[in-house]
């Protein structure tokens, strides 16, 4: 998905006969989550040192076990700010380049790579902690969101 920005500017120009009229151009401005993101997969492919090929390449090897394809074009327009990645193949990159899906999309986390492993068993605890909490502790605003998470955690392992 592509998300941008506008900017309208706008300004008059005299004519030969004084009048004066008001022109709005439209400039599209790159959203800034493309180019925090594209900002931060440049970061980790230099602190990686990996090409774009290689990236490619790994995502080829990792095709049939995510089911997910990462084309040239695809990692190229993300490189360059056009898109941003969708969430699978956020994931993707984030596992290659072994950087935290949120850090790549700009948020201000730690870039480390959780494993997969240690993120389910985190995520079965967190789901387990939920399942045990007395719902009279929670608003039900609080209980809206536990049960939300642990619907998400359900998700995740569909």
């Amino acid at each position: 998905m592509q998300y941008k920005s506008s900017i309208f500017l706008n300004f008059s120009i005299e004519l030969l006969f004084n009048g004066a009229y008001t022109i709005t151009i439209l400039m599209e401005e790159e959203n800034s989550l493309n180019s925090t993101t594209s900002n931060r997969i440049k970061q980790a492919m230099k602190s990686s040192n990996l090409k774009q090929i290689d990236i490619v390449n790994k995502a080829k090897s990792m095709e049939e076990e995510t089911g997910i394809k990462l084309s040239k074009t695809d990692l190229s327009q993300y490189v360059n700010g056009k898109v941003t990645p969708g969430q699978k193949k956020l994931y993707v990159l984030a596992k290659i380049l072994n950087v935290s899906e949120a850090w790549l999309l700009g948020y201000d986390v730690e870039s480390k790579r959780i494993d997969d492993k240690e993120r389910d068993k985190f995520n079965q605890h967190q789901e387990t902690i939920a399942g045990h909490a007395n719902k009279d502790e929670f608003t039900p605003e609080e209980w809206e969101e536990i049960e939300n998470f642990m619907q998400w955690v359900r998700d995740r392992k569909k």
